[in-house]
């Protein structure tokens, strides 16, 4: 742009104009051009390889979102439940590494806590005679049960199926277990029951209760016996066993 002041040619100052290039290209024009690239671009590809995502991406715009891929805890198992889990039992398991019986007996003037090892096995049915049997002493036992591994390659991982049969002279008679540990429900890493009977001072009676722990996570069913054994205290009775 060139602006002449001369008072002489014009008392007011003029613009003269021009455009140094080619004409300005009309919008139509330029339309036809970016589809002609485009037709071009679309029949032969630009080299061998197939377009990343990130290219497409780039030359189609944003993609729609693709569904966010399922997290850890979606993909593992249903979260163990508290009466599934070592926790539930832990107050009376204390954690053990193998198999016990638990039970609480009373001696004398004092109620404890005992567990003693004992070894599961297959078994054809309550009557097994391989089923090893451990024994609960007392003068009264209020709850007998067991306790489970929370590690190892004998580790439950339920749910469970806990049964149990009374061995008598006419065979084995189905018990009706009533859990007092945990919370009314079974667990597969231990459980407490108290004796059919009702009332607080009742105890487990005198004979041979056999225990069949289905578990349903790893198909195994074990098996293993309480033999309770009821003693009459006196003044020589011998000491309580340890808690």
């Amino acid at each position: 742009m060139i602006e002449d002041r001369d008072p002489i040619r014009t008392p007011e100052p003029f613009r003269f104009e021009a455009r140094v290039g080619h004409a300005d290209r009309p919008p139509l024009a330029i339309a036809v051009i970016l589809v002609v690239f485009v037709l071009v671009a679309i029949a032969k590809p630009w080299g061998d390889e197939a377009p990343s995502t990130a290219g497409v991406a780039a030359t189609l715009g944003p993609l729609r979102p693709a569904t966010p891929a399922p997290t850890a805890a979606k993909l593992s198992a249903a979260p163990t439940t508290a009466v599934d889990g070592a926790a539930a039992v832990a107050d009376f398991c204390l954690e053990p590494g193998s198999w016990r019986t638990a039970t609480i007996e009373t001696w004398r003037d004092q109620t404890v806590r005992v567990w003693r090892a004992v070894s599961p096995v297959p078994a054809t049915g309550p009557e097994d005679p391989a089923i090893p049997t451990v024994p609960a002493v007392g003068s009264s036992i209020p709850a007998i049960g067991y306790c489970a591994p929370g590690e190892g390659s004998d580790r439950p991982i339920g749910p469970v199926d806990v049964d149990a049969w009374r061995l008598g002279v006419g065979g084995a008679t189905r018990v009706d277990l009533r859990p007092v540990t945990p919370g009314g429900a079974e667990s597969a890493f231990g459980g407490l029951y108290r004796p059919p009977g009702s009332g607080p001072a009742a105890s487990w009676s005198d004979g041979i209760i056999v225990f069949r722990h289905a578990d349903e996570g790893t198909g195994v069913e074990r098996w293993f016996g309480i033999e309770i054994r009821g003693v009459i205290e006196s003044s020589t009775a011998s000491p309580a066993p340890s808690s």
